[in-house]
């Protein structure tokens, strides 16, 4: 992992991470280490470390829109482990679009079952509450590229 450290830290994606996101990554790093290597289940109190929901959660889309860490989110717990889909973003502007839509997106929470939630659920909630979402959008479609739907 040390040989990794310096490449992942000189990449666009890294560079692109605000401060909050930065600690954020570094405590999970920490935990990832402790537990060898593998996938970590940390729980929602955990994060009070860290900071306030208002900022994990975002910071959470972030990492995994820029493909540093894999995220499940469950009720009150969330299972992540580390990814190189870093690698497949080339440029600070690319980081950076991926960076906003991610932080304006927030995981749908999986069910204890691990399947998750269609997203034409939620396109039918939005309905019936009168409000439109409108046609699907360049956005849209870069936020089921990068993995989130």
């Amino acid at each position: 992992m040390a040989d990794r450290i310096p490449e992942r830290t000189q990449s666009p994606a890294y560079r692109t991470l605000r401060a909050s996101s930065r600690r954020l990554f570094k405590f999970i790093e920490r935990e990832i280490a402790r537990s060898d290597g593998g996938p970590v289940t940390l729980y929602s109190d955990e994060f009070e470390v860290v900071g306030s929901v208002r900022v994990v959660l975002p910071g959470l889309s972030e990492l995994q829109g820029l493909g540093l860490i894999d995220w499940q989110r469950f009720p009150k717990r969330h299972v992540i482990s580390r990814s190189d889909r870093w690698r497949d973003i080339e440029t600070a502007k690319q980081a950076m679009i991926v960076s906003a839509i991610a932080r304006g997106q927030r995981m749908p929470l999986l069910p204890t079952g691990g399947a998750s939630r269609p997203l034409h659920d939620r396109r039918l909630r939005a309905s019936k509450s009168g409000v439109s979402r409108g046609p699907r959008t360049a956005s849209s479609t870069t936020v089921a590229i990068c993995g989130f739907f």
